[in-house]
């Protein structure tokens, strides 16, 4: 292994006396690509947090580039020793354009007072050129794809002279050509000595890009390596606990075409929005899906996909095309129709969609219950009681 950057030992987290972490080991070499492995709940958000200086550890301890890291630490020191950590969430902010996300609160000034404007696009176009990355350091980064706002992240993490750059699922909403051009940037990056924490889900990946791997579970650390030196079927023992059998699925023996159509789809089509320069158009769309059926849409990020599920859940509007809902005319114009006609959405994104952070768990599960019951600005509380 290449010479250590990074060595976590025995590091463990408690939550109210649940342990989120324990014991667990990591130690990633400089100018290495290391994948982070682990099934929902392992641990790794948490262990991230932790590295970050966002979440103190309970015990344990972190050493990077030399030097015991403090426990103490904020996210700002942290970042100023050379951790930068780009999560699913990205830290831009949408409102400010390129070049200002790249240097926030860092701008180059004229008498050390006056922001130079002029300076910060100069400075931000030239790691936008060697990231390869088209796009204006005046353009304002709510027009940005997702994949360029990453992009934007990576610039950020190389003006800040990042050592050690930890990607919580990068690639988990791009697109395949997307993919490569985010791999080819972390190879760049690792050619220039900066280490990479790679979190995926995507087994394959880490055979294509990373050098060694550790792998977690339920909080604990089951094991690392050198990526040549295993095959999936290992990685998944280690993440599963058990091994997992990879033959293919036997067909269903239920035959739903016996059964009622209970939606049918015919000819959805939707037009591109004027003012979404991402906005994706869908082109005569036709499907039916049969009582007690499982029907897949699949296709790449930006094939419609989610288009399609909001289009008949009444949460964005269509142009032209035909509903039926057990054989009845269904005309989705609005979520609380679809609702009422037993029609659900769990969106794509939770956080900001499918749930109110600042409401509890009775109030999020009862919207559509204290929706019917308002009287003005008031819902009614025993309407959710019984939810």
């Amino acid at each position: 292994m290449l010479q250590p950057l990074l060595n976590v030992t025995d590091l463990a987290k408690s939550f109210s006396g649940v342990w989120a972490l324990s014991n667990v080991q990591l130690t990633v070499g400089t100018g290495e690509i290391h994948a982070l492995l682990g099934e929902n709940g392992a641990g790794k958000s948490t262990l991230l947090k932790a590295l970050a200086g966002a979440q103190p550890q309970t015990r344990g301890d972190i050493w990077f580039n030399g030097e015991t890291l403090p426990v103490e630490d904020s996210p700002v020191e942290r970042q100023n020793k050379g951790i930068i950590t780009i999560y699913q969430e990205f830290n831009l902010l949408p409102n400010m354009t390129v070049a200002e996300n790249m240097f926030l609160g860092r701008e180059p000034r004229k008498r050390n007072v006056i922001v130079d404007a002029k300076a910060v696009n100069q400075e931000a176009q030239v790691v936008l050129d060697y990231l390869q990355l088209n796009v204006a350091p005046t353009t304002p980064v709510a027009r940005l794809s997702v994949a360029q706002q990453q992009m934007v992240e990576i610039a950020r993490a190389l003006t800040l002279n990042a050592k050690l750059i930890i990607m919580d699922e990068p690639s988990a909403a791009l697109s395949d050509s997307e993919v490569e051009s985010l791999h080819r940037v972390v190879r760049e990056l690792k050619g220039r000595g900066v280490s990479i924490i790679y979190v995926t889900h995507r087994l394959h990946e880490v055979f294509q890009l990373c050098d060694r791997f550790t792998v977690f579970q339920d909080g604990r650390f089951t094991g690392s390596g050198a990526v040549a030196e295993t095959n999936v079927e290992q990685l998944i023992r280690l993440m599963v606990g058990r091994d997992v059998a990879f033959n293919r699925r036997p067909p269903s023996e239920t035959h739903h075409e016996d059964k009622p159509i209970r939606l049918a789809v015919k000819g959805l089509c939707r037009e591109k929005p004027p003012l979404d320069p991402h906005g994706i158009a869908l082109h005569d769309i036709s499907f039916h899906v049969h009582a007690g059926e499982v029907l897949g849409i699949a296709g790449l990020v930006g094939a419609g996909r989610t288009e399609v599920a909001r289009c008949l859940f009444g949460a964005d509007g269509f142009t032209s095309g035909t509903f039926a809902l057990d054989g009845a005319a269904y005309h989705p114009r609005d979520p609380m129709y679809a609702l009422d006609q037993g029609v659900a959405l769990v969106p794509e994104d939770r956080k900001k969609e499918g749930a109110v952070l600042g409401l509890s768990i009775r109030d999020n599960l009862s919207p559509p219950v204290s929706l019917r019951c308002c009287a003005g600005a008031f819902s009614s509380t025993p309407a959710k009681k019984m939810t």
